[in-house]
């Protein structure tokens, strides 16, 4: 991904990169602008635009947007890894590193329901799955973390919110010391676009 960091960079308007940069550890500006890259690229290639022509915004629940699709955007990033999710339909997305060391129990007695709390006693690996699965789900509704994580119940495959269910998309991935889980609200289904061919694509612009 760093060898994108320099088109990426071109691709951002004054204001973005002085947003990216104004963050004072370095992780926190390459995930910033790996995001934004990751998007920008993608949506050019549903169009004949260059990945410069997009602009992404931000609403003042903190949900990002490009004013010039009608696609729909969610970003997430951890130290090592950033994702985006690109869909017609509104979408959230969270990633997590599944070998970060929490408390895992103490903070799903917080923000878990009872069921949760007790599945995650009984199978810590659940933690990250749950937990992702509420962020992404929060980023789908663009609300922040306004609304009580407990409310919102994760089962194998859906989010349920208010008696509403809204389908719930999961993958876990495995790379060098990290093991990476990913969440994706508002898709029954998602296509991977591999590292190998953003680096084909960014060569077109």
């Amino acid at each position: 991904m760093v060898s994108l960091v320099p088109s990426f960079r071109t691709w951002l308007t004054p204001s973005a990169l002085k947003y990216v940069d104004s963050f004072k550890l370095e992780k926190d500006q390459l995930g910033r602008l790996c995001v934004r890259g990751i998007a920008k690229l993608i949506l050019a290639s549903f169009s004949e635009k260059p990945p410069s022509y997009y602009t992404i915004k931000k609403r003042e629940s903190g949900a990002v947007f490009s004013p010039q699709s009608q696609l729909h955007l969610s970003f997430s990033h951890t130290d090592s890894h950033a994702a985006v999710a690109v869909s017609p339909k509104i979408c959230g997305i969270d990633i997590e590193n599944m070998n970060r060391t929490i408390d895992r129990e103490k903070i799903s007695n917080r923000f878990y329901s009872t069921e949760e709390h007790q599945k995650v006693i009984q199978d810590p690996h659940s933690f990250f799955q749950i937990w992702t699965a509420k962020e992404a789900f929060l980023k789908h509704e663009g609300t922040g973390i306004n609304r009580p994580l407990k409310d919102v119940r994760v089962s194998f495959e859906h989010v349920e919110y208010e008696q509403k269910t809204f389908p719930l998309y999961t993958d876990t991935k495995t790379d060098r010391d990290h093991k990476i889980i990913l969440s994706i609200v508002g898709s029954e289904r998602c296509e991977r676009l591999p590292f190998s061919e953003l680096l084909e694509l960014a060569t077109r612009y």
